[in-house]
């Protein structure tokens, strides 16, 4: 049995579509840089019943940067920028 929580992610708007299809929609446009790098046309979406945090597909994702926060609501970003190591912030 999975377990379900609230996923919030920050994306480039060009990989939205990679995203849609593990269940995350749109909640809003903003602009971001992740140590100095620019994340073009940021989006922030939400799965707000991801199971298991989506954990099994975004840690295999290659290709698309973003940051991700697993939990019962909004909360601390971890970051992944694939295929380097994930840092997990608590």
């Amino acid at each position: 049995m999975s377990e379900h929580c609230y996923s919030t992610l920050v994306c480039a708007e060009r990989d939205k579509c990679t995203f849609e299809k593990m269940g995350y929609t749109v909640e809003c446009s903003q602009a971001l840089t992740v140590d100095g790098n620019e994340i073009p046309s940021s989006i922030v979406m939400v799965d707000r019943e991801a199971a298991d945090g989506h954990y099994e597909e975004l840690t295999t994702l290659i290709g698309a940067p973003f940051l991700v926060c697993n939990g019962a609501r909004h909360g601390v970003y971890g970051a992944a920028i694939p295929p380097f190591e994930w840092t997990q912030v608590e």
